[in-house]
């Protein structure tokens, strides 16, 4: 503009041209540096090349939210996987129909992140679909289930643990014990030291249930406060034949 205005004679007309020149090739170079900047992440992405620990990603932005519903229906677990943990500390609310299908994979690892991020939306419920997941192979995901299932609940959360402490089913109870260690408050009391031996009594004849509830028990003892309740157990456990257990 210096250049027009100050040394060349020229009309407003021209100049308007040369402005109208100028606006469209930096309109054309901003959109070839946007489709290269997703390209650039999509290929990052696929590569599991992005940090987990040091992005949060704008799903409000409509290209970042179809990469990424993108590569939460792909075929490769690891991708999934990493997608998952880049969501973390993202706002995951636009990928809530894509999460609550990853409760279905067969992937224990996908279907624990998938439940924990719907774990954080208030007015979305999922009970029905969540439910299936008590069965579920991993101890992990049975626990963050019920976990779920107090938060969501039009009971109390109180009332849904207990009824799982309560009942017949020796792992539903282990996680449920689990999830009452976990997620409780760290000023809350511990649990009756009554259900410990009571789980611990009434052990399944089945192997791997037993050493994975045995696990769980002992993983839930970690979190409580009080010292002998936890050295009583975990002394026993200690000497246990698998090393999962110890």
């Amino acid at each position: 503009l210096l250049l027009f205005l100050f040394l060349v004679d020229s009309p407003i007309t021209l100049i308007t041209w040369v402005l109208l020149l100028t606006i469209t090739c930096w309109i054309y170079l901003g959109y070839r540096a946007k489709k290269e900047y997703i390209d650039t992440f999509r290929t990052s992405l696929q590569r599991m090349m992005v940090d987990t620990d040091s992005i949060e990603l704008n799903l409000n932005e409509p290209s970042i939210l179809r990469l990424i519903k993108e590569q939460l229906r792909s075929n490769n677990d690891n991708q999934v996987l990493h997608t998952l943990l880049l969501l973390e500390n993202s706002d995951t609310l636009p990928v809530a129909e894509e999460l609550r299908m990853l409760l279905n994979h067969p992937k224990a690892d996908i279907r624990l992140r998938a439940l924990k991020e719907l774990q954080d939306f208030e007015d979305i419920h999922w009970i029905e679909d969540v439910k299936e997941l008590l069965n579920d192979e991993s101890p992990e995901v049975r626990v963050e289930t019920i976990y779920y299932l107090c938060m969501h609940s039009d009971d109390d959360p109180s009332s849904v643990i207990q009824s799982y402490l309560e009942g017949d089913e020796p792992k539903l109870q282990s996680a449920a014990l689990g999830c009452t260690c976990k997620h409780g408050d760290s000023n809350s009391e511990d649990p009756n030291p009554v259900i410990f031996d009571q789980i611990l009594e009434n052990l399944p004849e089945n192997e791997r249930e037993r050493t994975v509830i045995k696990a769980q028990v002992a993983d839930a003892l970690g979190f409580v406060n009080s010292r002998k309740l936890a050295s009583h157990h975990l002394s026993n456990l200690l000497d246990d034949e698998h090393r999962i257990v110890v």
